[in-house]
């Protein structure tokens, strides 16, 4: 009707009467219109424990996290780190991709906060990646293929692949090991 290639809800609540009205929208536009994109703000792990996240993102879609970045989680990088892996996660495992809206800033912390968000696999909207000091819009540009490749999985052994000496202690590492199935029984191990 209006020619449009994509929707973002604005808001979206798991219920069964919504997810079911969410699958016969789905059809009907797909049927018509089948590369049309989907996508919706989202706190995914209560989408997913509600059974929404496969009709919201499959087949490509995205879930759009508004309060990650601009509550935070203390300032606490580790635990944004955290919180964005595991969101990436499920919704990956669900075919779609993640992203979140806000901004990195500038200085040191825009640094972290950029590799924090690109090493998540995270898409930023309404705001930047630091460009600065670190240039993460053009290495995220470059390496576009290992960061937002939502068939990425986890490694299950890690350590097999991977030691950081003393300095893992501070990072949650072992969620940023992941692998690629390439076809053939080969695989790409990826490193964030």
């Amino acid at each position: 009707m209006f020619g449009w290639d994509a929707t973002r809800y604005d808001s979206y609540y798991s219920n069964p009467w919504t997810i079911h009205a969410t699958e016969v929208v789905r059809r009907r536009v797909e049927a018509a219109v089948p590369d049309y994109q989907w996508a919706y703000n989202s706190v995914a792990v209560i989408d997913r424990n509600r059974g929404a996240l496969k009709t919201m993102v499959g087949g490509g879609g995205m879930v759009l996290e508004e309060a990650l970045l601009r509550d935070g989680v203390g300032g606490n990088l580790g635990a944004i780190g955290w919180r964005i892996n595991c969101f990436r996660d499920m919704v990956w495992a669900n075919g779609g991709h993640f992203g979140l809206v806000g901004g990195a800033g500038a200085g040191p912390d825009g640094v972290y906060l950029s590799a924090v968000i690109l090493a998540g696999g995270a898409h930023l909207y309404y705001g930047q990646l630091e460009d600065q000091l670190g240039a993460h819009p053009f290495f995220g540009l470059r390496y576009s293929e290992y960061l937002w490749d939502n068939q990425l999985r986890p490694v299950k052994e890690p350590e097999k692949h991977l030691t950081l000496g003393t300095g893992q202690a501070f990072l949650n590492w072992p969620s940023y090991v992941r692998t690629r199935a390439l076809g053939g029984g080969r695989h790409r191990l990826v490193c964030h």
